[in-house]
């Protein structure tokens, strides 16, 4: 962890347990965090079969409130954890530095944001368990080769790209497609991918789907320290 006059550093602002259904779940927060750029959002492996597939901060530069989870399949148990800049004070009595604007870089008071690891985005660290065509689409499911979340860490499950943009090549020539993801639990510590591509064409221009998905790419996560 690095202190100095220009970067600020991300504490932790607040924590929670929530049951979110299938859908999307609102979180509020207990005050306002009041930091220009946006919250990051952390949660341990959940419990329950379901899937998340977004998370989005509510609010605006200044004035975050809170934020949703969009749940696919089936109800889960959430433990969060929300990191952000421009926090008050941890404790009554604590050991605080500021830049020359007047701005709090550091607090003693406050757990920081600190990282361990990554949950990989290398093709190669990720196996294809399944997956299948349909018109005009295709889904696949990729589990990642090593139980690299421990039992009680945290992964930075707000910085995920939840959806993504790619070509793919057909016998009509190139096709874009849209790729919305779902992340999951295999198993302890093994996080899951299930990956929906949609194209671009008109409705059953594909009546066999895509035959095959080719990703170069996925979406990767930080780890954070326990």
């Amino acid at each position: 962890m690095l202190v100095d006059s220009k970067f600020l550093n991300y504490s932790l602002a607040t924590s929670g347990v929530t049951v979110c259904g299938v859908g999307v779940t609102d979180i509020k927060f207990s005050f306002l965090i009041t930091s220009n750029s946006p919250p990051v959002i952390c949660a341990s492996q959940w419990t329950g079969g379901g899937k998340i597939g977004g998370v989005t901060a509510i609010g605006v530069p200044g004035a975050w409130s809170g934020f949703s989870v969009r749940v696919r399949t089936a109800v889960i148990s959430l433990q969060w954890q929300v990191y952000a800049t421009d926090l008050p004070s941890g404790e009554q009595w604590t050991l605080s530095v500021f830049n020359e604007g007047g701005n709090k870089v550091f607090d003693a008071g406050r757990r920081m944001l600190t990282f361990s690891g990554e949950v990989s985005g290398k093709t190669t660290d990720w196996m294809r368990v399944g997956g299948s065509p349909y018109v005009n689409g295709r889904d696949d499911l990729y589990h990642y080769k090593f139980s690299s979340v421990q039992n009680g860490q945290y992964v930075a499950i707000g910085i995920l790209p939840y959806s993504f943009f790619g070509v793919v090549n057909t016998n009509r020539g190139q096709v874009s497609v849209v790729t919305e993801v779902g992340l999951g639990w295999a198993s302890s510590g093994v996080p899951s991918l299930y990956l929906e591509s949609f194209m671009d064409a008109p409705s059953g221009m594909f009546p066999s789907g895509i035959p095959g998905a080719v990703f170069y790419d996925l979406p990767a996560m930080p780890i954070l320290n326990i």
